[in-house]
């Protein structure tokens, strides 16, 4: 069996500059969500859809047209929830990726 070794080299002081500090806060931040409890998760998980669905008009838009185009016998007001279910569930499950190994704790 083979051994993996780990990289003693230090750490670039380069990544410590302040342009990177955004992303250094926002590892942060995630890994305090991966800390929470799984219903707590999903309410930030869906709170994240909502705020997708919101801000990013492009994206919205590529899922409207995928699910006008793959289901048509929705009416629009069915398609509208399809479209709010999948930035829901996409976000949820963007947040239990980051969870060690994918576990959820459900109590």
């Amino acid at each position: 069996m083979r051994s993996i070794e780990i990289s003693s080299t230090p750490v670039q002081s380069s990544l410590y500059h302040p342009r990177h500090w955004f992303s250094w806060l926002a590892i942060f931040i995630v890994r305090l969500i991966t800390l929470l409890p799984f219903s707590a998760q999903k309410k930030i998980g869906t709170f994240l859809a909502y705020s997708a669905l919101f801000i990013s008009a492009k994206r919205r838009h590529v899922v409207q047209t995928n699910v006008r185009l793959c289901f048509p016998e929705l009416s629009y007001s069915e398609q509208r929830e399809f479209v709010r279910d999948i930035f829901i569930a996409n976000s949820i499950g963007f947040l239990k990726l980051l969870r060690p190994g994918g576990q959820t704790q459900i109590h």
